[in-house]
């Protein structure tokens, strides 16, 4: 009978055990989602748009700073108001940037702008098409010519006229030529009224329209734009867009906040088949000289472009980000060598225009007529490679292979011999551990995952006390 309970007290263990586990696969699923960055072909052709600094709309298109609104809700009484802007521009800080924490300091600082508020004027010409007015303000006034008389429909004095323009356009509107005529209704006025120019201050740019501040590219290749100013000294990085001044290449910010400086700076960087190296000059350079301490000073130029199909093994995916030439002589007497009795190592600055993830290689093609891949790794926005042999090199890469799902024909061969694959059929219970994951071995627990550990205890600890206290009650009975 003790034992019989004491095996019931197990069972009971057991259950409480299984009870406080989760499923397993529960948490498995991958949470959150990678976003992707389109091109929106409605914001533009795809050449660069020409840009004028000053106004541009929100498209980047040129923009002469006038909007123009028309109301038509009275067909015989156009109103078409134009507004004119015009930026009342400020002094810029003359703060030295390279002071301040969060702006990148690798680039060079110049173009500054500073909008204070905008002047807008306003008028408005209503054009009458008909429009009907009273028959208080008309008379009729008769002329004759040439032995005939003719009457003319016309304000009854000047008063009623000046009472009219003013209903219609304002204090200090005037009016072209306006002519009156007669209807089976009553009379009609056509002709136009202009209103008087009116100024105004506004601290906010028009909805749809930006003010330009922009910089010719140069040399540059690698732009960056921020705000800031004295009073807060907050300072925000904005975007940058492309276009052209002319026929020279720009890029430029849009101004969407008055009152604050903004600043574009410049800088090149290392670009598919544009590569900068890291030489002995304190920037890198497209070219220039490498000092070993081996007694070795490397010198590094653009080169030609090499043969791919000269390199056995080289992926048909393969793309080039620049080809250069490494020439290598005696620090002491100048002398040339081919080839050194040490490796050296070189430093590509990675390009900025290559995207992440993928995998590096330098393609040489030695003076002795054999061609080499040389591994680089990328670390710390530098591609690295050594060799002992100098000639003419090609950094090339290619994009990292997606995973693939194993087939089941390739699970079968990949089973150990004498292994046998568990069948979750048999049990309905067994949790779905790797339905739906790309890798092949099963999900385990491990062993130095704790994290159900005090379930597992306290689980335990019940179950031996319900025995205990069985065992107890049958001592009492005997």
């Amino acid at each position: 009978m003790r034992l019989r309970k004491l095996v019931l007290s197990a069972g009971l263990a057991v259950t409480l055990v299984a009870s406080a586990i989760p499923a397993l696969g529960a948490n498995l699923a991958p949470q959150g989602s990678i976003g992707k960055t389109t091109y929106d072909s409605s914001t533009g052709e795809a050449e660069p748009v020409a840009v004028t600094p000053g106004w541009v709309t929100d498209k980047g298109a040129s923009w002469d700073g006038t909007v123009e609104k028309t109301d038509d809700t009275d067909t015989t009484k156009v109103a078409k108001t134009t507004y004119t802007y015009t930026v009342v521009e400020g002094t810029p800080s003359s703060m030295d940037l390279l002071v301040r924490e969060g702006i990148d300091k690798t680039y060079t600082y110049g173009e500054r702008a500073l909008v204070n508020k905008l002047n807008v004027t306003s008028q408005t010409v209503y054009n009458l098409d008909k429009y009907k007015v009273s028959d208080t303000l008309v008379d009729k006034e008769t002329s004759d010519g040439n032995g005939e008389t003719s009457s003319t429909l016309v304000f009854k004095d000047k008063d009623t006229q000046d009472t009219f323009i003013k209903n219609i356009g304002g204090e200090g509107a005037t009016a072209g030529v306006l002519t009156i005529e007669s209807t089976t209704n009553g009379y009609t006025v056509t002709g136009t009224i202009t209103s008087k120019e009116t100024e105004a201050t506004e601290a906010t740019l028009p909805d749809g329209y930006g003010y330009v501040i922009a910089t010719t590219k140069g040399d540059n290749n690698d732009f960056k734009a921020y705000t800031y100013d004295d009073g807060s000294a907050l300072l925000n990085e904005v975007a940058l867009e492309e276009g052209k001044i002319g026929d020279d290449a720009a890029v430029y910010a849009k101004l969407t906040t008055l009152g604050v400086t903004y600043v574009i700076g410049g800088k090149t960087s290392s670009v598919a088949n544009g590569l900068l190296f890291d030489t002995d000059s304190t920037a890198d350079q497209a070219a220039g000289k490498v000092t070993f301490d081996e007694g070795y000073t490397a010198t590094i130029a653009k080169g030609d472009a090499l043969d791919k199909t000269k390199f056995e093994g080289l992926s048909e995916d393969a793309k080039s980000a620049g080809a250069f030439s490494i020439a290598v002589t005696l620090t002491s007497t100048g002398a040339n060598r081919t080839e050194t009795e040490s490796a050296l190592t070189f430093k590509i600055a990675r390009p900025i225009d290559v995207a992440e993830g993928v995998t590096w290689y330098i393609l040489a093609a030695h003076t002795d007529g054999t061609f080499e891949i040389i591994p680089a790794t990328e670390a710390g926005g530098y591609i690295t490679f050594s060799t002992s042999k100098f000639s003419t090199f090609e950094l090339v890469y290619t994009a990292a292979a997606a995973a693939e799902d194993p087939t089941e024909e390739q699970q079968q061969e990949e089973q150990q011999p004498g292994e046998q694959q568990p069948d979750d059929s048999q049990d309905p219970a067994t949790p779905e551990i790797n339905k739906g994951r790309s890798d092949k071995s099963p999900t385990v627990v491990k062993s130095g995952d704790n994290s159900m550990m005090p379930i597992v205890v306290v689980s335990l600890l019940l179950a031996l006390c319900a025995g205990s206290v069985a065992v107890y009650k049958e001592k009492k009975t005997l």
